[in-house]
């Protein structure tokens, strides 16, 4: 059976991959082997980071080439996933390799995962545990959050990344776009995190 592009197969195969993040989220044998796309998104902001970063002596320059990488970086994600998707028509069981690369996008499992473990920290070994906890998914300054500030930025960051962890990679993959045109939200993201539209710098890669 090939991949059948209808209405009815693609519901069934992003459920189907959004059922499969739920039991297995990404595993980390599987992270530690290759790596995740958004990583090695990562990977690619840093060395065009240190490449082309002027640290704020070419403002101008730093903001045409932050837009052109947005958007070429983005271009190209989405003509090679389109060429992906268009070849996984041909295999006898590609709409199984379709659902694990939908899967791959989704993290709805490891937001849970990672807030449970701000909670348990809290509850089980106290304030400093927690903050450790919470800074492996915030950006913030934690030395002074109390309790309640780290419960508060734990659940901002899991409403904030559900945004291009969850929503998006479904929302495009319903569309029947490339399952991994998903990343091109990721890749804004990334890429504003880095605030490249004013001066191309930024400590945050992936």
């Amino acid at each position: 059976m090939t991949h059948v592009p209808t209405h009815l197969s693609l519901i069934w195969i992003v459920a189907g991959a959004f059922a499969l993040e739920l039991l297995i989220a990404y595993p980390d044998r599987v992270f530690k082997l290759i790596g995740h796309p958004v990583s090695w998104m990562g990977a690619l902001i840093a060395k065009f980071d240190r490449t082309v970063n002027s640290g704020g002596t070419r403002a101008m320059a730093d903001f045409v080439w932050g837009m052109m990488l947005i958007r070429l970086a983005g271009f190209a994600i989405v003509l090679s996933t389109w060429a992906l998707s268009a070849g996984l028509t041909f295999l006898p069981f590609g709409w199984v390799l379709e659902l694990a690369l939908i899967a791959s996008l989704l993290a709805a499992r490891s937001l849970c995962d990672h807030v449970k473990a701000v909670a348990t920290a809290l509850a089980d070994k106290g304030l400093e545990a927690g903050r450790e906890t919470v800074s492996l998914i915030v950006g913030r300054n934690i030395d002074q959050l109390d309790e309640p500030a780290i419960a508060r930025a734990a659940v901002e960051s899991l409403a904030e990344s559900s945004s291009d962890g969850v929503v998006a990679p479904l929302f495009w993959a319903r569309l029947g776009l490339p399952t991994d045109e998903a990343d091109w939200t990721r890749i804004e993201a990334s890429f504003l995190k880095l605030n490249l539209p004013l001066n191309f710098k930024g400590d945050h890669h992936g």
